[in-house]
């Protein structure tokens, strides 16, 4: 008869194995290997794992029940808006709870945030940054592709020859070194 879990002497825990190699160890013989969280009753329940740093909880994964949301959150309060949510329908949200499309980013800080400190706003709502240091024709490019059916368009921002200032292109082409290039905004 073979144990089932064990405990060994450094107080690491093995379930299905007799050697773990950390605090807890779970391995299975089979190609799936899954952990259940089950509430006692049914209702407004949360079930979650807590990552705590000595006395304060750090970060929770988990489900929040209220908001029928899968969470990824800083700090102890799963019912918060300060991470990351999948909905039942697969919509993300950062930043909010209840995300209104596919992606949705919430971001309530405007003094972070305005025209006037556009460029070194400290927290951007959205970052993208392109560190490639190859030269190319068009300079390095970042941006956001959108795509109807099969028809592609592209918005971003090329770096010029100097690998500064950067400026906006409208490309109606995603094949950004073929043309396709419909408006450019120079800096």
């Amino acid at each position: 008869l073979s144990k089932a879990m064990h405990l060994n002497t450094d107080g690491k825990v093995g379930i299905g194995t007799a050697s773990p190699d950390q605090l807890l160890e779970v391995s299975a013989t089979s190609a799936n290997c899954y952990a259940k969280l089950t509430a006692a009753t049914s209702g407004d329940y949360n079930m979650a794992l807590l990552f705590e740093d000595h006395s304060a909880v750090k970060s929770i994964v988990g489900w929040d029940d209220g908001e029928s949301a899968l969470k990824l959150m800083t700090g102890s309060n799963i019912s918060g808006t300060n991470g990351i949510a999948i909905d039942g329908s697969g919509k993300v949200g950062i930043g909010t709870a209840s995300p209104t499309s596919p992606l949705h980013v919430l971001y309530n800080n405007a003094t972070d945030f305005t025209a006037e400190n556009a460029i070194t706003a400290p927290n951007p709502a959205i970052f993208l940054q392109n560190t490639d240091t190859h030269s190319a024709a068009n300079g390095n490019f970042c941006g956001i592709k959108y795509r109807a059916n099969t028809a592609d368009c592209f918005i971003g921002v090329t770096s010029n020859s100097a690998g500064n200032d950067g400026d906006i292109v409208f490309v109606t082409d995603y094949a950004f070194s073929g043309g396709g290039e419909a408006m450019r905004i120079l800096a």
